[in-house]
């Protein structure tokens, strides 16, 4: 009986579920809360500046200007700053978001290639990685650059099944897998 009723909640509420087993696997807190070294840090450091400098557009290491990446990252970073406060938490959020958000993507894309059952399977797969958890886990470029790469291939998907009746829907579609292009450049 209780198998027949989670068969049936997974049926009905596959993204729900999804959501709720990434957000409980990725908000879980192992006890290692200092950011690690080098990229972490450095991410977390240069967005901490942006807040505090108003300076959006120059990235920054003690004062001087380096422009040795994108901002893309950082710019996610000191939103959350700027929402949840200066702190870890704050720094991996827009990653953890980002993990979650590309397990439903991996769910869509799945069920437009393949069958929900299959895409159900490889969205459990990605988000009981530890690889993954890890990732998402971090404050980097990582799992915020692979959401954006699904979120292109989703909107290219979605516009090829809706045919030529629906053109302005598709040109739309089309539009959001452009726009991806340029968000992952900027990540």
């Amino acid at each position: 009986m209780v198998q027949l009723r989670l068969s049936s909640v997974i049926h009905k509420h596959p993204q729900f579920i999804l959501l709720l087993l990434s957000a409980l696997l990725l908000f879980a807190n192992n006890g290692n809360n200092s950011l690690l070294a080098y990229d972490e840090a450095y991410y977390a450091i240069q967005a901490r500046w942006m807040l505090e400098t108003q300076d959006w557009l120059t990235p920054q290491w003690w004062g001087t200007p380096i422009y040795d990446r994108t901002v893309g990252i950082q710019w996610l970073i000191a939103l959350t700053y700027q929402i949840f406060g200066i702190n870890e938490f704050s720094a991996r959020l827009p990653s953890i978001i980002s993990c979650i958000i590309s397990v439903i993507l991996t769910y869509q894309i799945g069920k437009i290639l393949l069958n929900r059952q299959i895409a159900f399977l490889a969205a459990i797969i990605l988000c009981l990685m530890p690889i993954w958890i890890f990732e998402g886990r971090s404050a980097t470029q990582n799992t915020p650059l692979v959401c954006v790469e699904l979120l292109g291939i989703w909107a290219l998907l979605r516009g090829e099944e809706l045919g030529n009746k629906q053109q302005k829907q598709k040109i739309l579609w089309g539009i959001l897998a452009g726009a991806t292009f340029g968000l992952g450049f900027l990540i």
